[in-house]
């Protein structure tokens, strides 16, 4: 008898385990990843991202490498312009690399290091992204459009 109960027992039990298996899958975030590729954008004239009286900050390209991991690599090339003060230009690159998680045509990136979480949305073989003000790019979030998307 105790083999029946037993028995009549592990069919439930099982169909628990494979939904609560397949909820979990379909709600998880992390298993949506997009195809490893590079969206690459430059620009010419350098976008004019923040203005003083002395200096203007500008940027010069922008690349995003994503891979089907969910892994990213941001490198935006910035040129500061502070000719007006008499101080030359100076030239850097912000680089922030972390993972990503997809969410319908949303993306969100969390950086390694404690940078600040920022938001992008998938637009077709582009990505457009909202920097954070705290990369210092522009006095408030700036909206930066990267593609169209290359494999490699």
């Amino acid at each position: 008898m105790q083999g029946q109960k037993h028995g009549s027992r592990l069919p439930h039990l099982w169909s628990i385990v494979v939904a609560v298996s397949v909820v979990s899958c379909g709600t998880d975030p992390d298993l949506q990843r997009l195809p490893n590729g590079q969206y690459e954008t430059g620009y010419d004239p350098p976008m004019l991202t923040r203005s003083t009286p002395g200096c203007d900050r500008m940027l010069s390209r922008a690349l995003l490498v994503i891979s089907a991991r969910g892994t990213f690599e941001l490198s935006i090339n910035v040129i500061d312009d502070c000719s007006r003060e008499g101080q030359g230009f100076s030239y850097f690159e912000i680089l922030r690399s972390g993972g990503y998680y997809l969410d319908g045509s949303g993306l969100t990136f969390t950086p390694n290091a404690g940078a600040p979480t920022f938001a992008g949305v998938l637009d077709g073989q582009y990505i457009r992204m909202l920097l954070p003000s705290a990369l210092e790019l522009a006095a408030s979030d700036l909206e930066v459009r990267v593609g169209p998307r290359t494999t490699f």
